[in-house]
């Protein structure tokens, strides 16, 4: 009977066992397709055969051919996911086996990164950079705003608790420390009846009667402020702080305002 010389031809990123193999006329033969690691088969033909799994068999052999196989590097996608407070750029990149990728971290005004991990990397400056990539993963980037204190002290007899809106919200007694996002605030002390507030510091100076004063907190997560307030009982009711008037622990409505 006559034999026939199926040879094989395999590119870069795999083999094909055995090189070759010497058939009978009319019969077929099979050969295992190996793509090396982070590799696939792209293309493989030849002899009239087919692909099952990783195991090409050839028709049935009426002459020398040849089976040829092409491989191809794996690709894979690196996503992104941010909080608020920042963004991550690129959103999402497609990265061959083995390769790495990087991306810029961009923090808004007034928050700072907690925390960026995934795919194995690391963070320098604002460059988050992946390990070396085998397979699908995403980069996680948080944020969180930075924080400043409020403190607002209570002079006078008695205890003069504090409620509060704004950023936070709350209560508590004197002094009352509320934290605060940086930037400029506007405090404003809600009014009693028959009461005055005063002694606020800073400014206005002592003896003033005032309805608000602002605060200002700047610089980040450790910034602070301090306000000094007393309410007034108005004795007289005329307005004004007289030596009659004293001291006492009325509650107070404290309102934060960006």
């Amino acid at each position: 009977i006559n034999t026939f010389v199926v040879s094989t031809s395999a590119g870069a990123g795999g083999a094909i066992s055995p090189t070759s193999a010497t058939v009978n006329y009319g019969s077929t033969t099979p050969f295992t397709i190996t793509p090396s690691t982070g590799y696939h088969i792209a293309t493989i033909s030849g002899c009239g055969g087919s692909l099952s799994g990783n195991t090409y068999t050839t028709g049935a052999i009426t002459g020398a051919c040849t089976v040829s196989a092409t491989f191809a590097i794996n690709t894979y996608t690196v996503s992104t996911s941010a909080s608020a407070g920042g963004t991550i750029s690129p959103t999402s990149a497609t990265v061959n086996y083995g390769g790495t990728t990087s991306f810029t971290v961009s923090v808004a005004a007034h928050y700072h990164i907690v925390s960026v991990s995934g795919c194995s990397g690391s963070l320098s400056g604002s460059t988050y950079t992946t390990g070396a990539i085998t397979g699908n993963c995403t980069v996680v980037t948080v944020f969180d705003q930075n924080n400043g204190t409020l403190t607002v002290n209570s002079t006078g007899a008695g205890v003069a608790p504090f409620t509060y809106i704004g950023p936070t919200s709350g209560s508590g007694n004197t002094p009352a420390n509320i934290s605060l996002y940086p930037g400029s605030y506007t405090v404003t002390f809600g009014t009693v009846a028959g009461y005055l507030l005063t002694s606020t510091t800073p400014a206005p100076p002592i003896g003033a009667v005032v309805s608000d004063a602002t605060a200002t907190v700047t610089g980040n997560y450790t910034a602070t402020s301090t306000l000094t307030v007393s309410l007034i009982n108005d004795v007289n009711g005329n307005g004004i702080v007289d030596p009659g008037d004293n001291n006492v622990g009325v509650p107070l409505h404290l309102n934060c305002y960006p």
